[in-house]
């Protein structure tokens, strides 16, 4: 007998199939508090295979926003899945859509909510939205301005654009680069961008983004290619010892547009820590076996990220 069709889904089947025949079957009984028990467990199963796509070594985009959108038709204020669901958003750069999932999950929902890196991080990302937001607007408005055949009220257009656009405008400049340090982040103009690499201190790694990728110590400068910049990024954060598998799952929070195999990221390391002439100085390493090493950000050292307020670092 031939298979009946049935909606595509990402996840097992079996699994799926009997937690939905449970949920129906809880329904037509009446019953909420069942019906609630297993809804509750599909959303948990969408969701671990949300982010099972999302953060596997070789990320499967489409597969974990399908888990995601499953869950959220279930669970519409679940916390992590409107903050994973809003990650792939911003990869995709719908930000306005991001936003407002990232919104949702900073809210929480009665039960549960993010923990406290997922809000930071939630947080952060917020910002990088409002900012392509406003550019975007700007631009609009300065098209709309300039096209000769449009009528306007230019009354009502000036008194807006003195009170509100031109502040704006301002504020943006003021506050379109970020610092990111240990103790926290925050939001510096371009001047205080270019000058901070010459205030440094001795014990002080820069890792800086502008029109490319690069890691300073002291008076010695080494670009980097965007790969390589984030798995020395991971592993300068670190204070514990990590794994070339832990370097993998950190990079897949806060947006990144990478695809890093584990093999990658090993040859990734070993090319840096050859290439980049203060190394030693700053990234201890520690022999786990014969062919594994773990690495970590050597004491006494500390860190700086300068970059534009739209760079997303996970």
């Amino acid at each position: 007998m031939r298979e009946t069709s049935r909606e595509w889904s990402p996840v097992p089947y079996e699994e799926e199939r009997d937690l939905r025949k449970r949920r129906q079957e809880a329904i037509r009984a009446g019953n909420r508090e069942e019906e609630r028990k297993w809804r509750n467990e599909l959303v948990n199963l969408y969701v671990y295979y949300g982010e099972y796509f999302k953060l596997s070594e070789t990320p499967d985009y489409t597969s974990a926003q399908r888990c995601l959108e499953k869950a959220l038709e279930l669970k519409p204020d679940h916390p992590v899945a409107n903050y994973r669901y809003g990650h792939l958003l911003f990869r995709k750069r719908e930000y306005e859509k991001a936003a407002w999932h990232f919104r949702r999950a900073l809210d929480g929902s009665r039960e549960t909510g993010l923990n406290d890196s997922q809000t930071l991080v939630a947080q952060m990302v917020l910002v990088n939205c409002g900012f392509h937001i406003a550019k975007d607007a700007l631009r609009e408005v300065r098209y709309l301005q300039d096209n000769e055949f449009l009528e306007f009220d230019w009354d009502l257009v000036e008194r807006y654009n003195e009170q509100m656009l031109i502040q704006s405008e301002e504020l943006l400049q003021q506050h379109l680069y970020c610092m990111r340090t240990p103790e926290g982040t925050r939001h510096i103009s371009r001047d205080e961008f270019l000058a901070y690499p010459w205030k440094a201190q001795d014990n002080e790694v820069l890792l800086i983004v502008d029109e490319g990728h690069s890691v300073r110590f002291r008076d010695v400068a080494e670009p980097l290619s965007q790969h390589a910049f984030y798995v020395f990024w991971a592993l300068i954060r670190s204070d514990d010892f990590v794994r070339a598998k832990d370097i993998a799952a950190v990079l897949g929070e806060g947006g990144a547009e990478l695809e890093l195999r584990y093999d990658h990221i090993r040859q990734l390391i070993v090319r840096l820590s050859r290439r980049i002439p203060f190394w030693d100085q700053v990234i201890g390493t520690k022999e786990e076996t014969k062919q594994r090493s773990l690495r970590r950000r050597r004491d006494g050292i500390t860190y700086t990220v300068l970059c534009h307020a739209s760079v997303v670092l996970p």
